[in-house]
This record gives structure tokens, sequence and C-alpha cells, in this order.
């Protein structure tokens, strides 16, 4: 959704909630995930980009190669470079 481009969380779900009803598709449910701190199981997993079926590593140029360094936005500490 382009509209919410620098829009505050609340004005963008308004968005997508306005044009789900304009499209008939009232029954959909928005699920939001907030990002994960410390405290939860997996905080630490990294996901990799793969393929549709899952069995080759697709990364980010689509060529295969998972690219180091990778920043993680820690969510206590900021961001920090991996690798």
């Amino acid at each position: 959704f382009p509209e919410c481009l620098e829009q505050l969380f609340e004005t963008c779900l308004e968005i997508i909630n306005s044009e789900l009803n304009s499209l008939g598709l009232t029954t959909i449910e928005v699920v939001v995930h907030e990002k994960r701190n410390r405290n939860q199981d997996g905080y630490n997993k990294v996901v990799i980009i793969t393929n549709e079926l899952a069995d080759r590593v697709a990364g980010k140029a689509h060529d295969g190669i998972v690219q180091y360094p990778f920043l993680w936005d820690d969510a206590v500490t900021g961001p920090r470079t991996l690798g």
C-alpha cells in the first residue's frame, strides 16, 4: 500500500481497511505482529530467503548467495552488523 508510506500505523490500518471494504472484503482479519524482543523464544533466529519450494536459498539478489555483513536491527540495543 503506497498510500501508507510515511504514515502512522493507525492511519495506514484505516487505509487498508477502507480499501478492503471498498472491495467488499469485510471478513478479512488483519493480524499485526510486533517486533520480537529478547524475552521471546526464537528471538535470535534470522530468516533466510528461499525459493517457493524452500529447497534453495534465494538470497537478497535472487542469486543463491546469503550476503554478509548482515544488518541486524536488535529490539533492545539497536542496529548492529553480523558477519
